[in-house]
């Protein structure tokens, strides 16, 4: 980690930042690595909002660091964010726009974020006449990245990279995830249920030589933002306008945790190689089939 920190401080010089300042955000840096036991760059990947959400709360938890220290903590580790996103090495800055900590919401953030029912509503959504804006491709298409998202937890830039080439549905119904910050590799795979994979199977039969599994009519890469649009439909019809694409994760996660899986498992399922709340291990491989554990989330009954 040391070439990273020198390379970093070069880049703090290059933004005309004081001496001082410099001393004060390595000093920030290099605590917070040796407090996570952070052994290489392509950890800080995986320490995303969710990850310093966490952070937060435990530092309040242990009381020792003030509410101005924490919040000045997070501004720092937001500029070193800012030079991963230049250095390729993270895709996006989790802290941009991290709100402030305060006295009375230092404990409050809640990942689940969603309820059973609004989750529900979301997959009713989909059998909606409104839902229904295209062909019948693109009337699969949607509806399953609705399902993907509540089903696998997958991040939005990671269902848009979704290939049909990733998918291996006779074995365990497994799907192969091209993770952030992984230049677009495959980083890990996961099991989808029954109902998804017949669902997938579907979207397929439409056009089986697409590069992509979600794409527009002309054959174009659906994007990140496309994923978000098919999400805010379906919501929109739900009548759930408080929650986001990114819930979903978060309510897999704390639903799974809920019912009794272990961390390690629940960091696999969303990808988590650096421990946290909800993933305290480094990048473990649950034994078993991943179906057995996605299971216990009876939401699709």
């Amino acid at each position: 980690m040391n070439k990273w920190i020198e390379k970093y401080e070069r880049y703090l010089t290059l933004l005309n930042k004081s001496e001082r300042t410099i001393i004060n955000y390595t000093k920030t840096l290099k605590k917070i690595i040796k407090d996570e036991k952070i052994e290489d760059i392509e950890e800080f990947v995986d320490m995303d909002r969710e990850w310093w959400f966490s952070w937060v709360g435990k530092q309040r938890e242990i009381g020792k660091t003030s509410i101005a220290t924490i919040n000045c903590k997070i501004k720092q580790m937001s500029s070193f964010y800012h030079f991963l996103v230049n250095e390729n090495i993270v895709n996006s800055n989790p802290l941009y726009k991290f709100p402030k900590v305060n006295q009375t919401n230092g404990l409050e953030y809640k990942e689940k974020c969603m309820t059973d029912e609004q989750a529900k509503a979301l997959l009713r959504a989909t059998d909606d006449e409104r839902f229904m804006i295209g062909s019948k491709y693109i009337n699969c298409r949607n509806k399953l990245i609705v399902y993907l998202l509540l089903n696998i937890a997958t991040r939005i830039e990671e269902t848009s990279r979704i290939r049909l080439e990733d998918l291996d549905l006779e074995n365990e119904n497994r799907i192969y995830i091209r993770g952030k910050g992984h230049g677009n590799m495959v980083s890990r795979f996961t099991n989808v249920n029954d109902k998804v994979k017949d669902l997938i199977l579907e979207c397929i039969s439409y056009n089986p030589n697409r590069t992509y599994l979600f794409e527009s009519e002309e054959g174009i890469q659906l994007g990140t933002q496309g994923i978000r649009n098919v999400f805010y439909l379906a919501r929109s019809i739900a009548q759930v306008e408080n929650v986001t694409p990114h819930m979903c994760r978060h309510y897999v996660g704390s639903s799974l945790a809920e019912r009794g899986v272990e961390a390690q498992k629940i960091g696999f399922v969303l990808g988590h190689s650096k421990g946290s709340k909800v993933a305290e291990t480094f990048y473990i491989k649950p034994k078993g089939n991943m179906n057995d554990i996605l299971e216990k989330i009876d939401l699709f009954d």
